[in-house]
This record gives C-alpha cells, structure tokens and sequence, in this order.
C-alpha cells in the first residue's frame, strides 16, 4: 500500500491543527487504500491522537533526542514519544541537518534510539543544489546513509535538498537511481519522495518506480489540496 506522510514542520497552530483535524476526517477519506500518517509539531502530538480516534491514521513525531533521558532542556525523548502514542518519527530531516548541525553520527544516534522505543524511523536524505549540479547525488546519500546502512526496520525518505519549498523537483530518472542507491546501500523497508510534492507534480513522481510513498510538506497543511492529492494517489 502506498504510505503518505503529512510533515506539518511549524505551520499549524494548536487551534488550527483542531480546525484542520475536524473538517478534514469529516471526508470519506481513501484510508483504506493510502496509509496515511501525520507529523505535528511536538505540543500538538496528544491533540491529533485525539482527532484520529478510531481513524486508520499513523502518528508521527518529527524528531527525537539522541539520548534516552537526562539534563537535555528543550528535547523530547524516544520514551515519551511513544507513550504519547507515536508509531514512527522523523530522523535527520535536511532541516534538523542544516539548521541545526545535526551531524551523521548524530542521526545514527537517533535512529538507535528511536529503535529502543519501538518507533520506526523515517531518515531523510538528500544532497544540495551544489551536489546537485556537480553529479554528486549518489556520493551523497552513500555518505549519509553509511551509518545506519547495517540497520533494519527503517523507512527512508530521499527529499533533495534543493527541491523542499522551491516547486523544483528531479527527473524520473533522477529519482528512480536515488531510490535503487538507497536501496542497494541499506535494508530500507520502504522509501518515499519528498520535496516539493504537490497536485501539479504527482501525476509524474507517480511514475517513478520504487517509491514506496511520499512525504509531504506544506501542501499537508492545506485542507483541499492534501485531501484532492490523497484522493488522486488512491486511483492511481
């Protein structure tokens, strides 16, 4: 079954993540045919279990600490994630990479962690404009995936860094040798897109073959677009 991940990153307020989570599970929405699962932000997580209830939706968490507990002021722990009821939780996003220096070992740590608690990680990865441009894309999820490359029960999402927000997204070709590099380099169970997915694109990320789902960013905050794409995926 095709898996879509909603990343809400910072967007969604806690009264909007109520507003969006009441009109949105109002629909009949195609959950026996999409596995869908969402990413809020951290005060929000007890809200959308809520909202979910008996609906055939995964919780996400969008990042964890490296450490299981202990004097870390601001961070959130693999525990606690999954006593809030989380089932998975994002590892490395180019985010957490970029703006917070979050280094490969750093992600290894995370990923074990996650594991600890019974949470399926989902590591992100993906290589800059610069790599882009200079044919360095598979050099550069070699380099990101090695330290979790002997690892199992992961999920692994391949987001270009130049493609998250811009509307720019790789070839087919492009993204099918990403995903079979992946693959080949570690025991991913499944592996997503991500970057810039929207209802203008999908039709043609669809035909990339051994993507597995998708993890969407902005477009998941916006009630009628993310509900028209899963919609569109479930037919397709």
């Amino acid at each position: 079954m095709l898996s879509v991940i909603a990343n809400w990153k910072m967007y969604l307020s806690l009264n909007e993540s109520c507003d969006f989570l009441k009109s949105f599970f109002s629909q009949d929405l195609p959950l026996s045919k999409i596995e869908l699962l969402i990413a809020p932000s951290f005060p929000i997580i007890s809200i959308v279990k809520k909202h979910i209830g008996s609906q055939s939706c995964g919780l996400v968490a969008q990042n964890l600490c490296s450490e299981a507990s202990g004097p870390f002021t601001g961070e959130v722990s693999g525990k606690m994630l999954s006593e809030l009821g989380c089932s998975h939780v994002l590892v490395g996003h180019s985010e957490r990479r970029i703006l917070y220096c979050e280094s490969d070992e750093i992600i290894r740590k995370k990923v074990n962690m996650a594991l600890q608690y019974d949470l399926k990680p989902i590591v992100c990865v993906g290589e800059s404009y610069e790599d882009y441009q200079k044919k360095r894309t598979s050099k550069t999820l070699a380099k990101q995936l090695k330290a979790i490359s002997k690892l199992q029960s992961l999920w692994v999402a391949y987001e270009p860094v130049w493609a998250i927000g811009s509307g720019l997204v790789p070839s087919i070709d492009e993204i099918e040798l990403a995903a079979n590099n992946i693959k080949s380099i570690c025991n991913a169970d499944k592996v997503f897109y991500g970057g810039s997915v929207s209802l203008k694109n999908i039709d043609v990320l669809c035909q990339a073959n051994g993507i597995d789902g998708y993890l969407v960013g902005g477009v998941s905050t916006k009630i009628d677009d993310f509900s028209q794409l899963l919609f569109k995926l479930s037919t397709l």
